[in-house]
């Protein structure tokens, strides 16, 4: 069997090529679902504000608002943490006890 090299040269080795690895990383996915909940808005409201202000001070209302987001993600995470943590408590409970309480049966 001879291989191509696209030089016609019979037998010359081929050279591997280059091939594209089709994965998202955390950094990818994070900034796909960023535009997926931002959408357009920001390319819309932000030339509207800037027009109607007239000068970049619109822009501190979203530096403002990024910096006001921070906490309110991180308080959710933290929410989410101690449900999960509460969860995992209630769980082991219920294992000790035997099971989960069936439910009622409806009359």
């Amino acid at each position: 069997m001879r291989s191509s090299t696209g030089s016609g040269t019979p037998g010359a080795a081929v050279s591997p090529q280059p091939t594209l690895e089709r994965r998202i990383g955390p950094v990818q996915a994070t900034a796909i679902n960023m535009t997926q909940m931002c959408g357009i808005g920001p390319f819309v409201t932000i030339p509207a504000m800037v027009a109607t202000i007239g000068g970049p001070e619109a822009m501190f209302g979203w530096i403002i608002g990024a910096i006001l987001a921070i906490p309110a993600a991180a308080s959710i995470q933290i929410a989410v943490h101690e449900y999960r943590e509460y969860r995992r408590e209630l769980e082991a409970a219920e294992e000790e006890a035997g099971g989960p309480t069936p439910a009622p049966e409806a009359t």
